[in-house]
């Protein structure tokens, strides 16, 4: 048997076991509009989870929250899950899109959920740094905010 021939064998019975997996596959060719009869909440990357909508959309059940770790602190988006899940102790279930950049993210959560993984992340330290994690559109103010302290500019204006 020359080597032509053994090449041919193997591709033989790679074809016929890729064509005994996919015998009873539903033809791709064939558009049956798949997406009108989808769900609207269904999403592809998340099963029964909720549409996640984009980062500027409001009042889709989800709060931005930005804080500031990122990929040059040694995160990718998995470590970077794992991370804020271990830190607040929430489920997956309540985040939605995470944006994650070289010197900070920003993550959707939960409405009912925010406020928690705030306190939870506020604060925190992460290889010696501070950790500051807030509603990217201010809303949530952090317990030392609350205590009536005032912020103290830097330098004030001079004219």
């Amino acid at each position: 048997m020359s080597k032509e021939d053994v090449l041919k064998s193997v591709a033989a019975l790679e074809f016929n076991h890729f064509l005994k997996y996919y015998e009873n596959a539903d033809d791709l060719n064939i558009r049956n509009d798949l997406r009108e009869r989808r769900p609207e909440n269904f999403n592809r990357d998340m099963g029964a989870r909720r549409e996640r909508g984009t980062f500027n959309a409001r009042d889709n059940g989800y709060t931005r929250l930005f804080i500031n770790l990122g990929t040059k602190d040694g995160f990718y988006k998995a470590s970077f899950l794992q991370y804020i899940l271990d830190e607040s102790d929430l489920k997956k279930e309540v985040l939605g899109k995470i944006d994650l950049r070289e010197m900070n993210a920003w993550v959707e959560i939960d409405k009912s959920a925010a406020a928690k993984m705030i306190k939870s992340i506020d604060g925190s330290k992460f290889n010696g740094r501070l950790v500051r994690m807030n509603e990217a559109d201010g809303g949530f103010r952090r317990p030392a905010d609350e205590s009536g302290r005032k912020r103290i500019p830097l330098r004030e204006k001079r004219y």
